[in-house]
This record gives C-alpha cells, sequence and structure tokens, in this order.
C-alpha cells in the first residue's frame, strides 16, 4: 500500500493532469524511511531526475555521439513534462547516467540512479528493485545469416554476458555443449563476429537485434531471425524497492503512453 494511501489526512488529492495520476507527498516526514522521490520534488523548487540508459540497445535507447536516442529518452521527456504539468512552479532537469547487464541493478538499488530504463526482462526482483509493469515485449530470436538456421548438434552461438540468453539457449537446446556458446561483452561484438564467421548465430532479443543491425550499417533483411519464444520477453523499467509512490507514478506513464511501445515487437 502507498504511503499516499496510508497517509491519506497528509496529502493533497490525487493531481490529475491528461489522465496520468501523481500522488504528491504533504505531510510528516516518516522516521523511519527516508523520502522518496515525489515527496523530494514536492519539497523543492528544482529537482534533477537520475535515468539510467544502455548506449548500445537501440531502439530502446542508443548513444550518439555524446546524446542518447530512442524510446526511453523519449519517455524521460515524458516524466519531466508531467510533473511541471502537475507542479508548474516546480523545474525538472533530467540526467542521463550509462548503465550495463552488470551495472543497472546496483545503481538503483544504491540510489545512483531514480529509475532505468532499457530491456529488462521483467523476472525475478533483485536485492533493492523492483520492475515497473511492462512497457514492451519482444522474443528471444537466433539471428544467422539469410538462408541459415542454427544447427545445435555442432554449430557455435553468440550470447551476451551476464544476460539471461545463455540460460534461455541452453533450455531450448538441451543438448547444446558448454564449447558452442561464446560470451561477447557487447551486441556489436557478437554481430561482428557473426559477420566474419567466427560464430554461427548470436542469440538475443529481436527488436535489439534489429536496431543492432540497423547501428551498424547493416539491413536485416539480409538475416534470418529464429524466435524461441515470440512475444515472451516483457521489459520493465527498474526502480529502487523502497519508492512504492515512484513506481505507481511511472506505471500510470506506461499505461498512458502511446500504444504502439506496449505493442509486441
Amino acid at each position: 500500500m502507498s504511503r499516499a494511501v496510508r497517509l491519506t489526512k497528509f496529502f493533497f488529492p490525487f493531481v490529475v493532469s491528461t489522465a496520468i495520476i501523481i500522488p504528491i507527498g504533504l505531510g510528516l516526514a516518516n522516521l523511519w524511511n527516508p523520502p522518496g522521490i515525489l515527496e523530494k520534488i514536492e519539497k523543492q523548487d528544482e529537482f534533477t531526475i537520475k535515468i539510467g540508459l544502455r548506449a548500445d540497445s537501440s531502439p530502446i535507447s542508443h548513444r550518439k555521439g555524446d546524446k542518447y536516442e530512442g524510446y526511453c529518452t523519449d519517455f524521460a521527456e515524458l516524466i519531466r513534462y508531467q510533473i511541471e504539468e502537475s507542479l508548474p512552479n516546480k523545474t525538472i532537469n533530467i540526467e542521463f547516467h550509462e548503465t550495463s547487464l552488470k551495472t543497472r541493478f546496483r545503481k538503483v538499488a544504491k540510489n545512483t540512479i531514480h529509475l532505468e530504463c532499457g530491456p529488462n526482462t521483467i523476472g525475478n526482483n533483485h536485492k533493492g528493485t523492483q520492475f515497473s509493469i511492462p512497457f514492451m515485449s519482444t522474443s528471444v530470436s537466433i539471428l544467422t545469416k539469410k538462408g541459415r538456421r542454427f544447427d545445435s548438434n555442432n554449430e557455435t552461438i553468440g550470447v551476451l554476458k551476464s544476460s539471461s540468453t545463455k540460460n534461455s539457449i541452453k533450455q531450448h537446446f538441451t543438448g547444446l555443449k558448454t564449447n558452442q556458446i561464446q560470451e561477447y561483452g557487447s551486441r556489436a561484438e557478437a554481430i561482428n563476429a557473426l559477420n566474419h564467421q567466427e560464430i554461427d548465430a548470436f542469440v538475443s532479443d529481436k527488436i535489439i537485434l534489429i536496431g543492432g543491425l540497423q547501428i551498424l550499417g547493416f539491413d536485416p533483411e539480409n538475416y534470418e531471425f529464429q524466435e524461441l519464444n515470440p512475444g515472451n520477453e516483457k521489459y520493465g523499467m527498474i526502480i529502487s524497492s523502497k519508492e512504492t509512490e515512484w513506481l505507481f507514478f511511472i506505471n500510470q506513464l506506461i499505461k498512458n503512453k502511446d500504444p504502439e511501445y506496449q505493442c509486441q515487437l
């Protein structure tokens, strides 16, 4: 139950703007917990929201020069706009921090960032964090060159280090041997290895595979995508487990975001 519900008498009514509901705290500080993000925003004239983004996960997010682009930058702007519309006397700044598969949960749990927006497959919560509702769904897919399909009997396949796809591929191909799996630090590295025939296939999320090919200048039409679990990879944003109101606010934004972003890709 959110603080806005438990301490109703200390709160203004929910602020409604463009179909988004924001619970804003006005009451006495909770003696057992530090103030949440929305409470801090309400108490300060200016606030900087720190958002974690990936540099190589187009179209979710990618870095082009010194700027980030993609769904998550649009979502960050929506956060800023919504809060400033509901609280016109506040100035909201957005600050992007680069995250990775290894650092995404840790940075949220340690409050280095307030939100991590990336291709995070919703699963078991990591310590100190929680997932938002899904903002997008896709499929784990095996990428091969045009006209080929992955043969698990003797071919090699690339996976990303610290990703959940290694377990997915081993569960799907039960006879796959450890020496058939090659781990890579980035999607670009794995795609280039595939193009140079160092591996026979690369497994990742389909939407990210397509985006990665396009960023590197390759035409996705020249490749095959073998889907393993159509639509079952659901992406959620990572939020501190202490931030009940913030989670509620983010979920409301996702629900009201353009429907095209919640479709299966």
